[in-house]
């Protein structure tokens, strides 16, 4: 029996393909695909974070158990191939002393064929796509300074540099960008990257990796709050800049009045995203090429590709 791990990244359309998973699951179960919709103790149902949190906590134990309970399910199900998904795997592998290595070791002895499955994405999306979950959350993060995004890109990049060489041969490169333009849909395709035998066919499902999102008011004047309260304390240096930045974005009477007559201030939350992705590109354009060298393994994703390439499949010199 073979066992094909999908870990992410962030930000790569994970939840969308986990979803699509679990409504499918009985379509993948008639094509010899086993995708565990629920597990021993489980927290998150159709995603298989617990077992990241559990080689994380090195609950040895745990792990035997859940790893013994979807080979006994895979095989009342004649499944010929487990799959799993969670991004959470991807802060593991590489990291020193996280036991990933021991959890791979319980996974050979279970599995004749061990892949892993990643998608990269362009650098600039990637960050633009944080800032923007951070604005749906908090708002502060779309105000960042080139600084703190040069530190983003390089502390992405370190990290998927050690993903790969941590992985090996048996991690799987995938192109967010090829994956997003094939004709038969996002999931389709990244399934059919994972398991090409197979013809099973699965649809997209619109989850919080889409483009538009509903900005909380309360959230974003709460985050201009702590701004403030920040900036009178003393607390948080960069609590100017955000009082700056939004003072110039927008027209705060015409945010406040939105906010107490009940509107939509999306318009707010668009126009710092805006300026959020232009910093994005502008700090990508200037240091990418200069990183290339140096993070080597990862030079062929898409984590290197400029705005105008639209595939990643290229050999770096």
């Amino acid at each position: 029996m073979k066992i094909y791990i999908h870990i992410g990244l962030h930000k790569t359309g994970s939840t969308s393909f986990q979803r699509s998973c679990e409504e499918n699951a009985d379509l993948l179960r008639d094509h010899g695909l086993y995708y565990p919709l629920s597990l021993p103790n489980q927290s998150f149902y159709s995603q298989h974070h617990d077992i990241a949190i559990l080689v994380e906590n090195k609950d040895w134990d745990g792990v035997r158990e859940v790893l013994n309970w979807i080979v006994d399910e895979a095989q009342i199900s004649s499944a010929e191939t487990v799959l799993l998904s969670s991004e959470s795997f991807s802060g593991l592998v590489g990291k020193k002393g996280s036991g990933f290595k021991y959890f791979e070791q319980l996974l050979l002895e279970r599995f004749s064929d061990l892949r892993y499955y990643c998608v990269f994405r362009k650098a600039e999306e990637l960050l633009a796509s944080n800032f923007k979950q951070q604005l749906a959350h908090s708002g502060v993060g779309l105000l960042s300074s080139k600084q703190t995004i040069r530190e983003m890109l390089a502390y992405s990049l370190r990290n998927a540099d050690n993903l790969v060489n941590a992985l090996g041969p048996r991690l799987v490169k995938l192109s967010f960008s090829d994956l997003t333009r094939d004709e038969r849909g996002y999931c389709t395709a990244l399934l059919r990257s994972m398991v090409p035998e197979s013809e099973v066919e699965i649809s997209d499902i619109h989850t919080n990796t889409s483009e538009d999102f509903y900005a909380d008011p309360a959230q974003f004047l709460t985050t201009i709050v702590r701004a403030g309260i920040a900036l009178q304390m003393g607390k948080n240096p960069y609590a100017n800049q955000v009082d700056k930045k939004i003072s110039q974005l927008v027209n705060m009477d015409t945010l406040r009045e939105a906010f107490y007559s009940k509107e939509d201030i999306s318009f707010a939350s668009s126009s710092i995203q805006e300026s959020a992705a232009l910093r994005c590109a502008e700090v990508c354009d200037q240091h990418l090429d200069s990183l290339r060298e140096k993070y080597s393994s990862i030079a062929d994703t898409d984590l290197f590709l400029a705005p105008d390439e639209p595939h990643a499949k290229r050999v770096t010199e």
